[in-house]
Formats: structure tokens, C-alpha cells, sequence
């Protein structure tokens, strides 16, 4: 059996999606793996709905096995994130390609790239283009393209950016998996405007938080999940349908709190906590942080890292593999990790009691962070699902390319 990974959030799970896992499959691959952001996800933001809701919704739309990446690595940097991703898809030890898609869709170029980012003369160059008062981004970008002139345009999107990212990480961590890109279609990222049948997920956010008709862009599936947490009251979630929830933990958070979270670095503990004290909505603590040196995916990212009281105590990667659902293909998937994979395999809940220290931080973390989510949604359910949710089973199940081109 050939086996694919990919490296997802599906927030929420959408016909672009279900694209991707198609040509994935029609590539000749037999099985699709995805990690996927749990609660809280890589832009600073939560969750549209459960992270068993979008496991579900993934299932249904033809992956075959989904497993969490914990919130303190994907709340993280593109880095940090692509890392993460990769060490769990490499310990399962069942999945033979990474895929991801790109606006290039070619591999060469992003190879290229991703040689000139690993040069000896990049750092040297990153350090000229910094010390003219550059953002980080876009001296990362100038020195590599000193190095190979097409990186220029590849490092300025945002899924050829991330594709190199994954290609950094799987040569960091020197795994044996094989980088496989597919073209990405339909709607830019973040952008407003639908291409046919596809449209970007950010928008589609924004349609289903503004009570809009979204089943043109996402699968039944997704739509009727979708509808039922609505009606459950565990869907939309919104951070600014409840920021003083935020603004409340980010008051009591003192300057050393702030000097502790991940990625802080150049004196913007002193930015966040002087905010901190004058912001009285998200959006004003936010533009009090913001400087063109952080980004305010960044800024999104610590400010949620402070709500959620997490710390630069994470492992590099994660300890284990927790499984957030499967249907019959991706439970012979799992007969065969528990001889392959060189990460702890989480099923029930239960089995974190046998992992070491930081196993089981990172999965309280994550526990943590699953409860503190459960405030964003409009009935706050009580705590605990995190040790008591059994993962997601489905019947196998794939969209058909007919459903993606019937409107």
C-alpha cells in the first residue's frame, strides 16, 4: 500500500480540500494520512468547530487516518509548524511521501529554494539585509534570491513558502519520506474572491460566522457537520464574539509572563505587556504590539500563547502520536504503526499516563488549551474532552469529482 501524508489545519475542510486528496489518490497513491491542527491553529485563531468535528469532516471527504498536531506546535511558526508536522507524519512509520500543494505545483523550483536557504552564504547575506532594518520575511527573501534569483517569487506565496518549509524540515530530521507537490487551485489564501468551486477557507469563515450559504464551497459532508455543531451550540467559534475572555488573562500576565512565551525574542515582552495594561478590545491591543518588524499572524499567535499560559518548555517536536479518527483503511494503517512507528501511539485517552514528563505536558497543554476553546463557542461545554473524546470513526468514504464539479 502507498501511503501519502499531508499537513493540514481544515478549518474547515472544504472542496479545495477534497481536491488536493483526490489528485493525491489519482497520483496512485492507496491511502491518505493527515496531521491536523488541534483547537487552536498556525494563524492565532481558534478553530472554526471541534477538532474531532474537522477530523470527521476529513474523514468524510476521503483521508484515511487523522492525527493532532498539539496546540503548541501549531500555534507556531512556519518552522516550528512544518517541523511538527513532518516528525509526526516520519514516526508513524507507515507513510511513504509527503504532500502539499503549491501555487508552482513543480518540486524542482521549490528544491532550489530550498538549497539556497541552506547555503553557506545565505546567513551571511540574511545578516546584510537585516542590519538595513528589513522584516525577517523580507531579508529572508532578498538573501535567497542573491543565492537563486526565482526564490524571490516562490518565498512571497504563501503555499510555495510552506512547501519549502516542509522540504527544510524533512532534511533537518533526515526522514525517509518523499516530497510530492501538487498544484494548488482555485482561491488565493485570505483572499475574498471565489474561483468557481473554490474558495479560500479564511472566507469561508467569515460566511459561516456571518450566517452565509457556504455549501457551494465545502462538501454536504462538511456543511451538515458543520450544522450540527451549530446546532449543538459548539460552532462557529469566535475569539471576538468573547475578547474580554482574552483581554482578562492578558491583564494579569506580568512582564516576566510575557519574557516566557514561545518565540519572543528582541525585547517584545516590554511591547506586549505595556499593551497589555491600555488594550480594551483584541484589535487595539493588537495595533498597539504591531511594528513592520512581527507580523500579525505573529503577534495573533503570542497573544493566544499568553491567554492559553503556555511557555518556551515544549519539546522541538512532539512526543507522541494522538490519534483523532480513522476509518477502515486507516485502522490497518494503525495494525501496521504499532510495528513501524518510532513515536507512542495515543488511541484512548488513558494511554498518556504511561508516557514520560514531557508527553504528558504537552498533552495537558493540549488538554488545557481544548477547555479554554470551549469558550469561544456559544454554549461553553465543561472541561475534560480531551481525556474522555474516543477518536472518530467513519466508514470508508471519498468524495467523488463529481460532487466537486455538479454546481
Amino acid at each position: 500500500m502507498k501511503v501519502a501524508g499531508i499537513i493540514a489545519e481544515y478549518n474547515p475542510f472544504h472542496k479545495g480540500h477534497a481536491h488536493m486528496i483526490n489528485m493525491v489518490k489519482s497520483a496512485g497513491f492507496d491511502a491518505c494520512v493527515a496531521v491536523v491542527s488541534g483547537c487552536f491553529v498556525q494563524r492565532g485563531d481558534a478553530g472554526i468547530c471541534s477538532k474531532w468535528a474537522r477530523a470527521e469532516m476529513a474523514l468524510l471527504g476521503g483521508v484515511d487516518l487523522v492525527i493532532e498536531m498539539p496546540v503548541c506546535y501549531s500555534m507556531s511558526g512556519a518552522q516550528t509548524f512544518a517541523g511538527a508536522g513532518v516528525s509526526l507524519i516520519d514516526g508513524i512509520g507507515v507513510v511513504d511521501s509527503l504532500c502539499f500543494g503549491s501555487e508552482s505545483g513543480r518540486l524542482a523550483p521549490l528544491l532550489r529554494t530550498a538549497d539556497a536557504l541552506s547555503s553557506v552564504e545565505f546567513e551571511a547575506f540574511l545578516a546584510e539585509e537585516l542590519s538595513g532594518g528589513a522584516t525577517f520575511a523580507a531579508a529572508r527573501t532578498a538573501a535567497a534570491a542573491r543565492i537563486e534569483p526565482e526564490t524571490a517569487e516562490l518565498l512571497r506565496r504563501p503555499n510555495d513558502t510552506l512547501a519549502i518549509e516542509y522540504i527544510l524540515a524533512m532534511r533537518r530530521f533526515a526522514v525517509g519520506l518523499t516530497p510530492f507537490t501538487i498544484k494548488r487551485e482555485g482561491a488565493m489564501h485570505d483572499s475574498e474572491a471565489a474561483e468557481g468551486q473554490f474558495m479560500s477557507a479564511s472566507q469561508i469563515r467569515k460566511m459561516i460566522t456571518l450566517g452565509s450559504d457556504i455549501s457551494a464551497f465545502v462538501p454536504k459532508s462538511t456543511a451538515d457537520i458543520l450544522q450540527r455543531e451549530a446546532q449543538k451550540g459548539l460552532a462557529p467559534a469566535s475569539i471576538a464574539a468573547h475578547e474580554r475572555v482574552v483581554l482578562a488573562a492578558l491583564r494579569q500576565k506580568s512582564r516576566s509572563g510575557f519574557a516566557a512565551l514561545p518565540d519572543i525574542s528582541e525585547g517584545l515582552e516590554n511591547r506586549l505587556y505595556a499593551a497589555s495594561r491600555r488594550a480594551v478590545t483584541i484589535e487595539n491591543f493588537l495595533d498597539l504590539c504591531k511594528t513592520k518588524r512581527y507580523t500579525m499572524a505573529r503577534l495573533r499567535r503570542l497573544m493566544l500563547a499568553a491567554f492559553l499560559g503556555q511557555d518556551k518548555s515544549a519539546p522541538p517536536v512532539p512526543p507522541y502520536i494522538r490519534v483523532l479518527g480513522f476509518n477502515s483503511i486507516g485502522a490497518e494503517l494503525l495494525k501496521k504503526a504499532k510495528k513501524t512507528a518510532t513515536l507512542p501511539i495515543i488511541v484512548k485517552p488513558a494511554a498518556i499516563k504511561a508516557l514520560d514528563k514531557a508527553a504528558q505536558m504537552v498533552f495537558e497543554w493540549e488538554s488545557a488549551a481544548q477547555d479554554l476553546w470551549g469558550l469561544f463557542v456559544p454554549d461553553a461545554p465543561e472541561c475534560g474532552a480531551d481525556y474522555t473524546t474516543s477518536p472518530i470513526t467513519v466508514r470508508y468514504y471519498n468524495i467523488l469529482m463529481e460532487e466537486l464539479t455538479c454546481q
